[in-house]
């Protein structure tokens, strides 16, 4: 099981994003995994119930997620991997950090010739293309 990043305060909903304005950002360190479907696997079992309700928006993210292990991310340069996505049905939006095992990130090579170390994925049913901005900025 992947490890949680650790909260630096005892209220994790502000650390987290878990303002009822801010999106769920779920971060994943040390995420075992011999490649893209194994980190996939690691995330879908890392999104629980108070992050991701079951239901009908769940079942869709999950899907996508399952998609992007077989066809790899959309982006992929400095280091980071991508996987920006819509959502048809309504929900919150899923914000997605992990950091990649050394092995894995040194054979997904973006067209920089940068081995990857991490994956972030966006995931909503609402426009999120300027978060695309916040994740090249973090690369």
């Amino acid at each position: 099981m992947p490890r949680l990043a650790e909260p630096r305060s005892r209220d994790s909903k502000q650390l987290y994003g878990r303002h009822p304005d801010a999106p769920a950002v779920l971060t994943l360190l040390d995420v075992p995994g011999k490649n893209l479907n194994d980190i996939i696997d690691e995330v879908i079992e890392a999104l629980d119930e108070e992050l991701l309700p079951q239901g009908a928006y769940r079942d869709e993210v999950c899907e996508i997620l399952r998609e992007h292990a077989d066809l790899g991310p959309e982006v992929l340069a400095h280091g980071v991997a991508v996987i920006h996505r819509p959502v048809e049905v309504e929900g919150p939006q899923l914000q997605v950090l992990v950091r990649l095992p050394q092995e894995l990130g040194d054979h997904l090579i973006g067209d920089d010739d940068h081995p990857t170390r991490f994956l972030w994925v966006l995931l909503s049913n609402a426009p999120s293309h300027p978060h695309l901005a916040e994740a090249a900025e973090f690369a």
